[in-house]
């Protein structure tokens, strides 16, 4: 099966990481108008980007450039591209029941830290470089039309999230079991973030993680990739993935880092 989400090499509207600041603290999500149609509507499919996750799915601006490859694996296993509406809104017609994922992508770019701060371009544009990483950033939506009862659709992602139980029935106080998955494998000790629409972190907070906003939960998975999110609040929470892997040739960069966000609705 080819990769679902094809790479481009140019940065694109992804060099709004190059800002100063630990580039992780980013993430891309997306916000579907519903996560429950019925065979017959229309979704309205909004990309979120930035380094909170507001009440309204929306943060920072997204750019022209920013979003690569934007479509949806329908029931049974097929794809179909997204339709583009802006800038940073998709649509898809709902044809038939079962679950769907939305997936969109930004173009991955080398980024590296010389002394004056973050610049994109790998260790032959910065010599003096301190460190160098390439991202690799997608985001994902599951969406359930019709029937009760389904499971999520995977994908052949390196980074993906594979829930252990029914996604679409997700009630407030309702415990996920989840396992990480890279390349096909379990991912012993995977790093989980998770967070709903609107959370607002105690004064002082910081992420376990040393950058990046703080989440309302922060875990690790175990030695088999598993892992337990409780879902504590009513409402848009957006589950996010990390790993990094070293860089080949390392002369180019040091390591690639893979990011993966999964926006769920809990009723």
């Amino acid at each position: 099966m080819r990769r679902l989400i094809r790479w481009a090499a140019a940065c694109g509207g992804f060099c709004l990481l190059s800002v100063s600041g630990p580039a992780l603290a980013h993430n891309i999500w997306l916000a579907p108008d519903n996560h429950f149609p019925q065979v017959g509507d229309t979704v309205r499919i909004k990309v979120g980007f930035g380094h909170d996750y507001p009440a309204s799915r929306e943060d920072q601006p997204v750019k022209e450039g920013m979003v690569g490859e934007a479509l949806a694996i329908i029931p049974g296993g097929g794809q179909v591209a997204l339709e583009k509406t802006a800038v940073d809104t998709y649509q898809l017609k709902i044809d038939r029941p079962g679950p769907y994922l939305l997936v969109a992508a930004m173009p991955a770019g080398l980024f590296s830290r010389p002394p004056e701060g973050m610049k994109r371009g790998g260790r032959k544009d910065f010599p003096e470089v301190k460190s160098c990483m390439e991202a690799r950033m997608v985001a994902n939506a599951f969406l359930f039309a019709g029937a009760q009862g389904q499971g999520a659709i995977q994908s052949d992602q390196a980074l993906q999230l594979k829930p252990l139980a029914a996604v679409n029935g997700l009630k407030k106080g309702d415990v996920l079991p989840i396992q990480v998955l890279f390349e096909g494998q379990p991912l012993a000790g995977a790093k989980i973030k998770a967070t709903y629409a609107g959370y607002q972190p105690q004064a002082n907070a910081k992420s376990q993680e040393g950058h990046g906003a703080p989440m309302a939960l922060e875990t690790s998975a175990d030695a088999e990739g598993k892992a337990e999110l409780k879902m504590e609040v009513a409402g848009h929470w957006l589950v996010i993935l990390g790993h990094s892997t070293p860089y080949q040739p390392a002369e180019v960069c040091d390591k690639r880092m893979y990011m993966s966000s999964y926006a769920i609705e809990v009723k």
